[in-house]
């Protein structure tokens, strides 16, 4: 498909998320939160599932009483076992994790080359024979790592290749080519679940003599027809923040979350993989940038409520009410 069609889609469809978001809150970002997991002294953004596995991260700081907070110097990892809330390790260099399980079914977090053993709090290295600025993005699911390789020097004309792999314990099996992205996008992001898949592409454009970011989530069976979705087009702000969280139960829907800084509601959507129907809509009274996910085992929502202003820089962490 030519890319006209697709320009004209990711425009006419940002008047229509400024006026969705524009709706004022009803009730407090606490009330979207049913069931509290956890009451946080820190912010969270780093909230992971996949295989039934539950997972968050908080910030450590030199300083936590400074406002407004600097960066963190580390992060510790949770799990949400029967017992409540588990600190599976401390000290990690990064927020952004993926859940799953490797082939033996063992809980795992992956990110980037990092594999870490949910078990064991065990961190530790994978190889997986790709240049560390070509990895674009790596997931796990119940026992296969799918990752991302973007071109060494992305063109107009380049493609993006999505890969898959046997997840043994720390060895990874045979690299087998899933599918190449379409011609002059790269993979930003990715998101593996219950044999679905849903990858962040992003590619430059031209529009109105302006170069830009189109920027959409390609959802679908890893080898099977994807379906593109949440486009957006940036070129100048505001621009809202568009994320895929996850699969329904029956791995036939994939659930997206759209913010925006000047609005204080998030937008649920829920699309189809296969036909044309329209997505289905719901609201959260609060806004979730990063601190948001979806489990397709409980069909809830994972989400860290901030608190009230003048409250300190921590919230709530619970599940909304299911959505399926």
């Amino acid at each position: 498909m030519s890319p006209i069609p697709r320009l004209r889609i990711a425009l006419a469809a940002l008047p229509l998320l400024s006026a969705v978001l524009a709706a004022p809150a009803s009730a407090s970002a606490a009330s979207d939160i049913v069931t509290p997991v956890q009451q946080l002294a820190v912010p969270t953004t780093g909230l992971a599932t996949g295989n039934g596995v539950v997972s968050w991260t908080t910030g450590r700081f030199a300083d936590p009483t400074q406002q407004p907070l600097p960066l963190p110097t580390s992060f510790d990892l949770w799990t949400a076992t029967n017992a409540g809330p588990r600190l599976v390790a401390q000290g990690l260099p990064t927020a952004d994790w993926e859940a799953g399980t490797d082939a033996g079914g063992a809980p795992v977090l992956v990110s980037g080359t990092q594999l870490l053993d949910v078990r064991t709090g065990t961190l530790r290295t994978l190889r997986l024979g790709v240049p560390a600025a070509r990895l674009g993005a790596v997931a796990i699911d119940a026992g296969r790592l799918y990752f991302v390789v973007n071109a060494a020097r992305p063109t107009r004309t380049t493609h993006a290749v999505l890969r898959v792999a046997r997840l043994d314990g720390t060895t990874v099996g045979r690299r087998t080519l899933v599918r190449r992205l379409p011609r002059g996008e790269r993979g930003d992001g990715l998101l593996a679940d219950g044999n679905r898949i849903a990858v962040d592409a992003s590619s430059r454009v031209v529009v109105d003599g302006r170069t830009g970011t189109l920027r959409q989530t390609r959802a679908g069976t890893p080898r099977g027809t994807w379906r593109a979705t949440n486009r957006v087009l940036v070129q100048e702000g505001p621009i809202p923040t568009v994320r895929a969280l996850g699969f329904t139960p029956d791995r036939g829907s994939l659930l997206s979350a759209i913010s925006d800084d000047e609005h204080p509601t998030t937008r649920i959507e829920r699309l189809r993989l296969r036909g044309t129907a329209k997505p289905t809509v719901t609201r959260l009274h609060g806004q979730y940038d990063a601190g948001l996910t979806y489990d397709r085992v409980s069909a809830r929502l994972l989400l860290f409520a901030p608190a009230a202003d003048g409250e300190g820089p921590g919230g709530t962490l619970g599940w909304s009410a299911p959505r399926r």
